[in-house]
């Protein structure tokens, strides 16, 4: 088969694509019960672990392709689905791992406040006083807040927490189309928020420069952004524009519609959970180094020759046959190409390889991870022919509702 062959005849998504996950990447019977217990494809709770994971891992490694092109490991993530179908719970217990790497954080904060309070006024009385010697030159350190996990944030709260927070975070919204609503919300002159989202995916330095306060800059964002997002709710979220520009192709997508959604029996023990915490864990655990300017050194990963070869005949491959698609799904093939190299890196660290050098095998496995996310994308073009068939009075109901979820 050929590596961009991603449709089956009747034009749909080959779901077959995510075995691999069952089979290598994570333990088998993790991702089976928490499909089977919330009603939702397994292959859309691998896609979610494979973007939580992404997170986790950060900054601390990157992926160089050749030198001049490197890749993070970030893989920003859509959870297609209508309004009841399961997307919301099922990534609220995937969650629940940086949420308690989130919890620990603010608790640590809190305490460190305290004692630089109780510093601080100790110093004051002491001034006063005249009791001893106050060293004006080297007052109490000030605490910093690292943050894991973030969400309904404005963006200047966002870029303050990335400029803390050194291997990055995870933004979650439980609807992505309340994220792009929000998008120059508060801002009276012109909107750059989509453009900053762009240049962050990219990996690209964010400088935020502000009238009253100090200037902000990011030289690694490290952020992964994952959501859900109704297949109506799209063609309103995200107009023509977000093709043109980028933004759009940046996400990748997976549907969780179309599961039996009975009662179940299955059960998610402690035991189960502990596994995924595991794995999410020994990613927070990568360490992160830095240079004589506090800036992160990335541990870089690299493709053996094998590898190498593997993925430049998908690249040439996926490029040549991009032609025959539509305009607008023409825009997600460089997309899918970075992506390649992101998951190959997610999955080169999570299966704790201590070499540095990508296996030809992990690249395989990429590639056909990408076929599925390609079909899932082409699959998701298909709301937007939908959304024509609406009436003016039902897409202003659209409307209204992203605004109420911004």
């Amino acid at each position: 088969m050929s590596p961009t062959t991603f449709l089956n005849e009747d034009g749909k998504a080959r779901y077959n694509r995510l075995s691999y996950f069952t089979r290598k990447a994570f333990p088998e019977d993790l991702p089976r019960k928490i499909a089977s217990s919330y009603a939702v494809p397994i292959d859309c709770v691998c896609a979610v672990m494979l973007s939580i994971l992404s997170s986790a891992i950060g900054n601390s490694t990157e992926v160089m392709v050749r030198q001049g092109w490197n890749e993070p490991v970030s893989l920003w993530l859509m959870v297609v689905g209508t309004s009841g179908s399961g997307k919301s719970p099922f990534m609220a217990k995937l969650l629940e791992p940086v949420i308690k790497h989130e919890l620990e954080a603010s608790r640590t904060y809190n305490t460190q406040y305290k004692d630089y309070e109780r510093q601080m006024a100790d110093s004051e009385v002491n001034r006063k006083n005249k009791k001893e010697l106050v060293d004006i030159f080297n007052p109490p350190k000030k605490p910093t807040r690292t943050h894991y996990y973030v969400t309904d944030t404005t963006q200047e709260a966002l870029f303050g927490a990335l400029a803390t927070s050194p291997r990055g975070l995870l933004l979650f919204q439980d609807e992505i189309s309340g994220l792009v609503a929000s998008f120059g919300q508060y801002k009276k002159g012109g909107n750059n928020d989509k453009q900053k989202f762009i240049e962050m995916w990219n990996g690209s330095p964010v400088k935020i420069q502000r009238v009253s306060r100090p200037d902000v800059f990011i030289y690694d964002t490290g952020i992964v952004v994952l959501g859900g997002i109704q297949p109506m709710a799209m063609p309103s979220a995200f107009n023509f524009s977000s093709f043109v520009d980028g933004f759009l192709p940046r996400f990748l997508f997976s549907e969780v519609d179309g599961c039996p959604n009975g009662f179940s029996f299955q059960t998610i023990t402690k035991r189960d959970m502990q596994v995924w915490s595991d794995m999410v864990n020994y990613c927070y655990s990568l360490p992160l180094e830095f240079d004589e300017k506090n800036v992160v050194n990335h541990r870089i990963i690299e493709f053996s020759e094998k590898a190498l070869s593997v993925f430049s005949t998908f690249h040439d491959d996926l490029k040549d046959k991009g032609f025959d698609l539509s305009d607008q799904a023409q825009v997600f093939v460089p997309k899918i190409v970075s992506y390649c190299v992101r998951i190959a890196g997610v999955l080169h660290v999570i299966n704790k390889v201590k070499s540095k050098n990508i296996k030809k095998e992990t690249v395989l496995a990429s590639i056909e991870i990408c076929q599925y996310f390609l079909g899932e994308a082409m699959a998701m073009l298909g709301s937007f022919e939908k959304s024509s068939e609406l009436s003016e009075f039902e897409r202003e109901c659209l409307r209204a509702v992203i605004q109420l979820n911004s």
